[in-house]
């Protein structure tokens, strides 16, 4: 009889572990969300504003339906749509409003900036590189420098236009780098061609991409070098060869088994 209850109580068992790991994939924190008829479903390497980092690594806010938003750098643009290719396309009316008032404002850059150049992702955007330094008098050894501007202690200078997939020159003591939209039609390396109405294109690195695909989460370690975090493996599930059983066909096994002890 002991054989018996010890069989009974495993197979029981295994049963709660496969009850729990289908509750737990027919719960999805990552699944998509309908943010609007134009915009469509947000989903993977994007999440919403209440989903965990592992879902995504840009956040859009679609609490305003008629004007989502999503966040880069700490920025949030107002976004037009995003195509099958990750390409976000933006059209930002408060960037335009900042980019109306004189460039020498020092209130025009404050909080804003395209993505920075990731192991994680690749960046393809048409882009002006602005150098703002702290400094009444600066002393920059930068030789590309297109255009400058100076007021009170700030001084900018737009480098020449640079893949954000390249390294940006790294910035001297008391010097921030800035990423900026610029127009491809207006002239090259002038603050003229800053622009709020243009594209970026986000796609993920392969390596990113397999650790999402394995519930894991792209990030980066202490050294800048790619990290995947947290990956689940293999998902759970019942080694019993039996698929999915309904709970009365395991009544009926059992009672079987125990009427003929």
């Amino acid at each position: 009889m002991a054989p018996v209850a010890l069989f009974i109580f495993s197979l029981l068992t295994h049963l709660e572990v496969l009850h729990s790991a289908e509750g737990r994939e027919l719960y999805n924190p990552c699944a998509p969300y309908h943010c609007n008829d134009q915009l469509g479903d947000v989903k993977f390497p994007f999440k919403n504003m209440t989903q965990p980092p592992e879902c995504g690594l840009f956040t859009v806010d679609c609490s305003d339906h008629e004007h989502p938003k999503i966040q880069e750098e700490g920025y949030w643009h107002e976004l037009e749509r995003i195509s099958p290719a990750n390409t976000n396309f933006i059209n930002d009316s408060e960037l335009q409003q900042r980019l109306e008032h004189s460039f020498c404002d020092d209130q025009i850059f404050d909080n804003l900036s395209l993505p920075r150049p990731s192991p994680v992702y690749e960046l393809f955007a048409h882009n002006l590189t602005l150098v703002q330094c702290n400094n009444a008098t600066p002393t920059l050894s930068f030789t590309d420098f297109k255009n400058t501007c100076t007021k009170a202690a700030t001084y900018y200078t737009t480098l020449s236009d640079r893949s954000l997939r390249s390294s940006p020159p790294p910035p001297r003591p008391s010097c921030t780098i800035i990423f900026m939209p610029a127009d491809p039609s207006k002239p090259p390396f002038s603050l003229s061609a800053l622009t709020a109405r243009f594209s970026l294109q986000l796609p993920l690195r392969k390596e990113c991409k397999r650790c999402y695909d394995r519930k894991g989460e792209c990030r980066l370690d202490d050294h800048g070098e790619f990290q995947c975090f947290g990956e689940k493996g293999v998902k759970l599930g019942l080694k019993l060869g039996l698929g999915k059983i309904d709970i009365s066909e395991v009544k009926y096994i059992i009672d079987l088994i125990w009427d003929n002890c």
